[in-house]
């Protein structure tokens, strides 16, 4: 089978180690292990590299946000014409983002079955995304009525749809790479070049060092007898290193997405300190494909995914002093991150790997083609 993974949100390219490239490379690439031949066509990136075309986006500053969104669609339209009837797919996948309507209306033209993948309720975000919000809306439901099947990351997207849409919506979250992300000794040459010292507990952060990851609020409890390792790059890291004076943190900078095993290898401890609850986050999943014991907030996906579970230990979401207590708790006993890092790993395999998601979306597929006669 012949698949095109089309993103055209000009910032998230598929080279990137955000989750939104790592979403995007590894969901292609779990179709290529199961054999199918995918191509990847963005607007963000560089160059034309092995299975992926890039083409360039219209990025002029006095159009605006919307309109320059709206001209590269009407730009890519041809090239995607050319491409999907010279490529022949049977499948359509597309990263949702604002007025990205050319994906659906080649599919519809050359009647290939689309399924658009929905990560975030991008109008309900920051209002420097656009200008035009009811032009946005207007776009975005017809998008949304002319697509085959709605993929959301996390079930609570559900909320931002109609009741209609949600007829045709499916939740598969993010995934992690079974490969990559294994259960591994600590990494002695980088625990000596990160100075820390045998048997000093770590507790440890990977992502985006942003508001809304709950880092200060980490910060506030972290014990004085482990060190932290956050481990990523972000706008709050000069508020984040002073307010870290006088702890043992640990800023690595921003690391290559294949380099992240080494670091989440030396944590004894995987936190997620908070979270959006449309959120699923790719690195709450690389955690448990390591057998990492996690401490994270009971909310969104992670509620409805583990609370009754038990493969994470969880703590009311923004009460400082459970995270406390829960940070000091797991750090004292060895055997409890054990076995939670063993369930982890356990639940991980059996539902999270990337080859298992990419299954699911293809699972959906032939289900679409049964209730249209096999067509």
């Amino acid at each position: 089978m012949r698949i095109v993974y089309l993103s055209t949100d000009p910032d998230n390219s598929p080279f990137s180690n955000k989750g939104a490239g790592v979403h995007i490379r590894e969901m292609a690439g779990a179709w290529e292990k199961l054999g199918h031949s995918v191509r990847i066509i963005t607007t963000a990136g560089e160059e034309k590299r092995d299975n992926v075309w890039f083409f360039p986006p219209v990025r002029k500053k006095w159009l605006g946000k919307d309109f320059s969104r709206i001209l590269t669609q009407l730009k890519i339209l041809p090239f995607l014409i050319k491409e999907i009837s010279l490529f022949k797919p049977s499948l359509i996948y597309e990263r949702y983002d604002f007025y990205s309507f050319a994906g659906v209306i080649v599919a519809r033209l050359f009647h290939i079955p689309h399924f658009l993948e929905i990560n975030a309720p991008l109008r309900w975000g920051p209002r420097r995304r656009f200008d035009f919000p009811s032009l946005a809306l207007l776009t975005e439901k017809i998008i949304f009525s002319l697509t085959s099947r709605l993929i959301l990351t996390t079930g609570n997207l559900k909320v931002y749809l109609s009741p209609s849409h949600r007829e045709k919506a499916e939740v598969i979250p993010d995934g992690a790479d079974e490969e990559l992300f294994h259960p591994r000794p600590p990494d002695e040459k980088l625990r000596e070049r990160l100075k820390i010292k045998d048997g000093e507990k770590v507790v440890g952060f990977v992502g985006s060092l942003s508001p809304r990851q709950g880092l200060e609020m980490l910060l506030d409890v972290l014990p004085d007898n482990c060190t932290l390792l956050l481990v990523g790059e972000g706008r709050e890291r000069k508020k984040l290193e002073e307010k870290s004076k006088g702890k043992k943190v640990i800023f690595t900078g921003p690391v290559s997405h294949s380099e992240i095993p080494r670091y989440i290898s030396l944590m004894d401890l995987c936190i997620l300190p908070d979270m959006s609850i449309y959120s699923s986050p790719v690195k709450l999943f690389e955690y448990m494909a390591m057998g990492k014991a996690i401490l994270a907030p009971r909310k969104g996906q992670i509620k409805d995914f583990f609370e009754k579970s038990g493969e994470l230990f969880l703590f009311t979401p923004r009460d400082k002093e459970e995270m406390e207590t829960s940070i000091r708790k797991l750090l004292e006993d060895d055997s409890l991150r054990s076995e939670l890092g063993s369930k982890a790993r356990q639940r991980f395999l059996r539902e999270f790997t990337w080859k298992k998601l990419g299954e699911r979306v293809l699972q959906l597929l032939d289900t679409l083609r049964e209730s249209h006669g096999g067509r």
